[in-house]
């Protein structure tokens, strides 16, 4: 690696990454100690020591070409080492080379950086300023780095990508599966966050717009990166409201489901004659359903919630002490909120 100083290969303990890499303090060069145009001079080498400034800078700039050469294990060599990485609950899917690559074959790594500010000899302790393109994003972030023995390591923590409130639906992010409640050790970089479900896409105050991480936790929330019914998911939606409202209105008994069964007794003064009742809802309300926008119910958002549909329109033939008819029955049931369970590729209906 080019610029960075020498890198010293040794294995890690149990559990580590098997390479690490550290910057020393200086740099051998081969000087001639003959005379100018002495052709029989032999070349010595000589030591260029470099400050802990220049260290630290170099293993700031080496810990950033390494990501932009999609060299997860060279970069990994550059950093302390975080104290997350083989803890119970943490994933290191997303560092590797192949993650790296499809990174940034969406968002290439430009324009790499790294600036420091005032700092003296002595210093062992720096915070240095990097920032880099990905794709058309500018990203800057401090990278702190430490220099002890002529060694100089990059102090940062990695990313932490944690997706939150998806009710165990799976994510991806460029493209490697991320399950809710996980934690993700990534590299600096954006990420596309997809919804691995049929039907649904993610939208939400995000907007469906990449996730940018550095160094730090970088939540996925389900209010943020919200999962929303696409074209053909709205089109299933409404499908299975009005088949399953259909299916409500059909009983001409006083028994149905959807909470729409009538009593047979009339007030005590008569009964409702049990199979002649007929069950219906008018034009707006059928269009109503025709364009219902559902909303996420509950703990999971496959559970998708319209909104009333209202009255019904009840008529059924009755005797009561003054003889029989057929008419309307008042105070007759409504129809509630429909929701449909897209964990369910039947896509069950029930009210509330």
């Amino acid at each position: 690696m080019s610029g960075t100083g020498a890198r010293i290969a040794q294995i890690a303990g149990a559990g580590a990454f098997a390479v690490v890499g550290v910057l020393v303090a200086g740099a051998v060069v081969l000087g001639a100690t003959g005379a100018a145009g002495d052709r029989g001079a032999s070349a010595e080498p000589s030591l260029i020591h470099q400050t802990n400034s220049e260290l630290a800078l170099a293993a700031a700039q080496g810990y950033l070409d390494a990501i932009a050469d999609n060299d997860a294990d060279a970069a990994l060599a550059f950093l302390s080492g975080d104290p997350l990485i083989g803890a119970d609950g943490t994933a290191l899917d997303l560092l590797s080379d192949d993650a790296l690559g499809t990174m940034h074959s969406a968002y290439p790594m430009t324009d790499t950086k790294v600036s420091l500010g005032e700092s003296s000899d002595d210093q062992t302790t720096f915070t240095v300023q990097a920032s880099f393109r990905a794709g058309d994003e500018a990203i800057e972030m401090p990278l702190p780095v430490t220099v002890s023995g002529g060694v100089a390591l990059v102090d940062a923590d990695l990313a932490r990508i944690t997706p939150a409130g998806y009710g165990g639906i799976e994510l991806r992010a460029n493209g490697t599966p991320i399950s809710d409640g996980g934690i993700y050790l990534a590299f600096p970089g954006v990420y596309d966050i997809t919804i691995d479900q049929e039907d649904f896409v993610l939208g939400g105050s995000s907007g469906g717009e990449p996730l940018v991480a550095t160094t730090d936790f970088a939540y996925v929330y389900s209010y943020e990166y919200e999962p929303v019914l696409t074209e053909e998911g709205l089109a299933a939606f409404r499908g299975a409201v009005r088949s399953a409202t259909e299916a409500c209105l059909a009983p001409t008994t006083l028994a149905a489901g959807c909470g729409l069964e009538l009593p047979s007794d009339l007030n005590g003064y008569g009964y409702i004659h049990d199979g002649t009742v007929s069950r219906t809802i008018s034009d707006e309300q059928w269009s109503e359903i025709d364009q219902m926008v559902p909303s996420r119910t509950g703990d999971s958002v496959l559970q998708q919630t319209g909104d009333w549909i209202g009255d019904v329109h009840v008529e059924a033939g009755w005797t009561d002490s003054w003889g029989s008819g057929r008419g309307e029955i008042g105070g007759a049931p409504w129809l509630y909120a429909p929701t449909v369970d897209f964990s369910d590729p039947a896509l069950p209906v029930t009210w509330e």
